[in-house]
């Protein structure tokens, strides 16, 4: 178990969308605020929630406590970014542009879908279909796959997670 936590960077920031979680249900929107922010220093997706807590805090107790959250949320970000940015303005960029430029990791369910696929449409090995599950460099542990399709599959997932994460945020804006 400590190898896979040395080697894995989930626990921290779902640790944190947790507490934003636990928080907010008991009408702690700044605190929520804060903890989604310290995880998404740590991983990206938890400022995916970040529009939904401030939705629900201006439903709650209005415009100046959703703008609280939303301010929190960046603020508790800096605090941990900023001085490695400061420190190495550079090598802070790249950390970020490998996570975003990163290929299709092999536990996802589009790299699922694909071994599949692959192993439906000619009952081979993975690797006789030209699938690869591949280091992702830049300093991370992690596997990306790669082979035909990939790149499409990657696009195509990306534009969707922006739709549904917009659609999401549009329905819960006007629902009641």
């Amino acid at each position: 178990l400590g190898q896979v936590l040395i080697e894995r960077f989930d626990v921290l920031p779902a640790a944190f969308t947790a507490a934003a979680l636990a928080a907010s249900v008991r009408g702690r929107f700044r605190v929520g605020g804060a903890m989604l922010g310290l995880g998404a220093a740590a991983k990206i997706y938890p400022a995916l929630l970040i529009p939904v807590l401030a939705i629900v805090a201006f439903r709650q107790r209005g415009r100046a406590q959703a703008l609280w959250v939303v301010g929190i949320a960046l603020a508790a970000a800096d605090v941990v970014v900023l001085p490695f940015a400061v420190a190495s303005p550079g090598d802070t960029w790249g950390s970020l542009q490998v996570q975003f430029r990163g290929g299709l990791q092999i536990e996802a369910l589009a790299s699922s879908v694909l071994v599949l696929a692959s192993h439906a449409a000619d009952g081979m090995d993975v690797r006789s279909f030209g699938l690869v599950a591949q280091g992702a460099g830049g300093g991370l542990i992690r596997f990306d796959l790669g082979g035909p399709g990939v790149a499409f599959v990657k696009a195509t997932m990306n534009v969707l997670l922006v739709a549904v994460l917009c659609w999401l945020w549009v329905g819960l804006w006007r629902s009641r």
